[in-house]
């Protein structure tokens, strides 16, 4: 190879290797894949989930008191509940009777009033749409727990009283620092968000978590197609032809590296593609580094690996096991904060973990942190010695052999 540009012929003949029934069944495998994906990605969503599609309440207010408000207010919180009308009876049972709402909720007069004493207040009257009987019995559910609910904090605020009546002289001030009270307890019970602050930054996207566990495992499945060829290679002879034509380890393991990219563009070109139309605040330059770098450090290992491997199958068996288990360690295939101490701190220093963090952030827009690159970079420099190391073993070996 002498006087000849030895880069692009091991290109070419790489890619006249590759070009097989295997890799024509990894690519169509590839295309399902994506497609499953995709096509999938709206079951995934949080809509797609609810047992029926959103409905509409009426609320009939003749108290006018801060605990109808409240409890009106969280009504209309409510995901499956599109919209609240606050109005007249009246209108209220025309609607219910035109089927344009699922209930018609009556709030008496002096409820708020007389819940606040030991005194027998009026119900709260309900009336259903008997055309919507699966809603009906989860609403009616939801208004039993509620009513539970008062019912609990009604005792407790009567003991609450009653403990307190003895430090008060005047039953003015005792009054008003029980209407205080009362008032505080409202807010505290159908106020939810009042009573403590929950933290939701560990919460979890299932759709995100799908996705990127998913490409992180179709990457590295792709440069196991490397340790196929260089297990060939092994076999077939082809690596020493080319040690003792003078090309160098760097440039035939760079030409698998580019090979393999190639196959890699074909096989993501529509899962990517339609990322970039599901995701439009997409992090694109993230996601698509993010990629690249976990499949050059991934095909550098799978050279390692084919290089100094055993010649039977079970390298590839092995290089599947490592890939599982980068997946678990990098968070990948169960959920980063569930994962023991130990297991945590060992799975920082995988390919996986930094890429599938990157990835999990970049479909909600936000990009990586210089710290993720330098940490790749890392890792592709030393895939790299690991290849550069597998490349001396095996002339070693060779060479060893061949002084016998």
């Amino acid at each position: 190879m002498s006087g000849k540009p030895v880069l692009p012929r091991l290109i070419l003949q790489g890619l006249r290797e590759q070009f097989s029934i295997r890799t024509l069944f990894f690519l169509l495998v590839m295309l399902l894949l994506s497609a499953f994906l995709l096509w999938g990605m709206p079951g995934f969503a949080p809509d797609a989930k609810d047992i029926f599609p959103p409905v509409s309440f009426s609320v009939v207010d003749k108290d006018q008191s801060l605990l109808s408000r409240k409890l009106t207010e969280q009504i209309a919180s409510l995901s499956v509940v599109e919209e609240v009308y606050v109005e007249s009876e009246v209108d209220a049972r025309q609607r219910l009777a035109d089927g344009k709402s699922l209930l018609v909720l009556i709030i008496p007069e002096g409820l708020y009033e007389l819940s606040m004493k030991s005194e027998r207040r009026p119900p709260i009257e309900v009336f259903l749409n008997s055309r919507m009987p699966v809603e009906s019995a989860v609403f009616v559910r939801f208004l039993n727990n509620l009513a539970g609910s008062i019912e609990g904090v009604q005792s407790y605020y009567f003991a609450y009283a009653a403990g307190m009546r003895p430090l008060f002289q005047d039953d003015r001030t005792y009054v008003q620092a029980m209407d205080r009270a009362a008032t505080h307890i409202v807010f505290q019970m159908l106020g939810r968000k009042s009573i403590v602050d929950i933290d939701l930054s560990g919460e979890r996207n299932t759709v995100h978590f799908v996705i990127s566990a998913l490409v992180c495992l179709l990457t590295m499945q792709t440069s196991l197609l490397l340790l196929v060829q260089t297990h060939q290679e092994r076999k077939s002879g082809i690596r020493e032809r080319l040690r003792l034509a003078g090309v160098r380890w760097w440039q035939s393991c760079l030409a698998r590296q580019m090979v393999g990219l190639a196959l890699m563009a074909i096989a993501f070109i529509p899962l990517i593609a339609g990322l970039f139309k599901l995701f439009p605040d997409l992090s694109r330059s993230s996601l698509l580094l993010s990629v690249f770098s976990l499949y050059w450090i991934s095909a550098l290992l799978s050279q390692a690996a084919g290089t100094i491997g055993s010649k039977g199958d079970t390298v590839l068996l092995g290089a599947w096991l490592c890939i599982l288990a980068l997946m678990l360690l990098g968070g990948a295939i169960y959920p980063e904060p569930l994962l023991p101490g130990v297991l945590r701190e060992i799975g920082k220093y995988t390919p996986v973990h930094p890429v599938f963090r990157t990835i999990y952030h970049a479909l909600d827009g936000t990009p990586a942190s210089t710290g993720t690159w330098i940490t790749l970079t890392v890792m592709a420099v030393v895939s790299a010695a690991l290849s550069a190391l597998s490349w001396l073993l095996a002339n070693r070996a060779v060479i060893t052999g061949d002084a016998s």
